[in-house]
């Protein structure tokens, strides 16, 4: 069963929320509920990243997901409501993936081949509550949020070395490791997870520049960090001095630290990431709009074409051409879902992405 978050910073905000929602005629509030998922994998696709990159290799090598649950009520002006993230990312170098990917297939190395390995990886899974103030002010509507957050996972770290194939099935490296986090997934080290409390600052902007045009902005995570006390962290240097081959003859490494294994208090950055929308009323029901999702790994642009096709049943359609990846969507009365995928099956796809939304007015 979800709980909610515990600690010192969250109680007074919990309490000026409920003291907010006191202070309102209750026939004012309208519940809602919104999710936000989206994930893309470059190397392999989405769900061969999750299951030890047992697929094939293509382009690239970055992967990113960021996924969002908000529950809750608002009325014209303020909104309070229930939080949990869950955000992933991994700037790696393409020889990094390459040796990985390898290595985990148990495929033949090429021997004399040297590897670059690079990777920073930021991780983060939370929950919180959100309280925010809507203003509207003629054509222009402003929305700001603060959420105060307890942490629940995390990793932020960087590994920098390099790698060599010595034979089909052998290779060695170097490499300088410096990271924190809540379960140590390099080197096993038997820890106790960290506690975290912080908060985040969001920020959407609604204009209309006319009937037919609409500009809408919106941002996560603009200014946002967790303070996680006494979180585990290595930095060391990993060598590959020990070694052992598996029953298949294929090189199992344990690898050998020199450096210093420790705990901290540590405060993390959460990572910012925007939607934007141009809209454009084309015609009576039709409206076509131009999209980006940013992220600190990639942005991702697309095209929309919006149909009124009944009373309070809207379609959309959309093309994300960097990616190859479509979707569509469908709103009804208070209720949205829409889905967009560069596969028809998803085990295949490298990009996936998932909104749903509803509100109840009574």
């Amino acid at each position: 069963m979800t709980s909610f978050p515990k600690g010192r910073a969250t109680a007074p905000f919990f309490c000026a929320c409920s003291l907010t929602l006191l202070a309102l005629p209750a026939r004012a509030w309208t519940p809602y509920f919104e999710l936000d998922a989206f994930a893309h994998a470059e190397p392999v696709a989405v769900h061969d990243y999750l299951n030890d990159w047992k697929g094939s290799l293509d382009g690239g090598s970055d992967a990113v997901t960021h996924n969002r649950i908000e529950i809750g009520v608002r009325n014209d002006a303020w909104s309070v409501g229930y939080v949990q993230k869950y955000d992933y990312e991994i700037k790696a170098s393409r020889d990094a993936a390459i040796l990985y990917h390898q290595i985990k297939n148990k495929q033949d190395l090429t021997p004399g081949t040297v590897y670059n390995l690079n990777l920073r990886a930021f991780h983060n899974r939370s929950q919180g509550l959100r309280l925010a103030r809507r203003h509207s002010r003629g054509e222009l509507d402003i929305e700001a949020g603060l959420t105060v957050l307890s942490g629940q996972a995390l990793i932020d770290g960087s590994i920098h070395g390099v790698g060599s194939a010595i034979n089909s099935n052998e290779y060695a490296y170097n490499a300088s490791v410096s990271y924190h986090y809540n379960e140590d997934v390099l080197f096993d080290r038997n820890v106790r997870g960290p506690s975290g409390e912080g908060f985040s600052l969001d920020l959407a902007i609604n204009y209309r520049f006319s009937n037919q045009w609409n500009l809408a902005l919106s941002g996560s995570d603009l200014l946002g960090f967790l303070y996680w006390r006494d979180a585990p962290a290595t930095s060391a240097v990993a060598t590959s001095d020990t070694q052992e081959f598996d029953a298949d003859g294929y090189l199992r490494f344990r690898p050998t630290l020199t450096g210093l294994e420790f705990n901290e208090d540590y405060r993390q950055r959460l990572h910012a990431r925007g939607r934007a929308a141009l809209q454009w009323q084309a015609l009576q029901g039709t409206r076509l709009d131009v999209k980006l999702r940013m992220t600190e790994v990639e942005s991702y642009p697309s095209l929309s074409i919006s149909q009124q096709l009944a009373h309070s049943v809207l379609l959309d359609l959309e093309w994300m051409p960097s990616l190859d990846a479509v979707g569509a969507g469908l709103h009804w009365h208070h209720l949205r879902l829409s889905v967009l995928s560069d596969a028809w099956r998803f085990e295949d796809a490298h990009v996936l992405q998932l909104q749903l939304g509803w509100m109840h007015r009574f």
